[in-house]
């Protein structure tokens, strides 16, 4: 019987860490499904939301020294740029997920003309597991 293989670098868990192999049991999980409120504010929001498309990841970045609410959540394109928040009304459990440092974002399912310049739903997702 052949011994068994040696892992160069280290354990499994570390490679995982590393991105090096498939994430095994890792999921992603619903949290809420919502819009991102706040986009009447964000100048040149009418071409952002021409731009975007269904599917698109959206990042989640915790505001806790926001002024207006301590939960508060705000919603940017993978390339940075500000798209709103999420309600407040629907924050404060994600915030809590994300203080704790679990891996929020948001998915884009539907983008159109709503009260504001643009209304953006969104699926709020986390990902359980390594490898992300």
């Amino acid at each position: 019987m052949d011994p068994p293989a040696v892992i160069p670098g280290g354990d499994l868990v570390s490679i995982l860490d590393k991105g090096g192999l498939p994430a095994p049991f890792g999921r992603e999980i619903l949290l809420l499904q919502t819009y991102v409120a706040g986009t009447g504010y964000v100048p040149g929001v009418g071409d952002l939301v021409s731009s975007m498309n269904a599917g698109e990841r959206l990042i989640l970045r915790r505001e806790p020294d926001n002024s207006h609410d301590r939960m508060a959540i705000l919603v940017l394109t993978t390339s940075g740029t500000k798209v709103g928040y999420i309600p407040r009304r629907d924050n404060t459990v994600i915030a809590r997920l994300m203080d704790a440092g679990k891996a929020i974002y948001a998915v884009v399912t539907a983008v159109g003309p709503g009260e504001h310049p643009a209304r953006i739903n969104v699926d709020v997702m986390m990902h359980d597991g390594y490898g992300f």
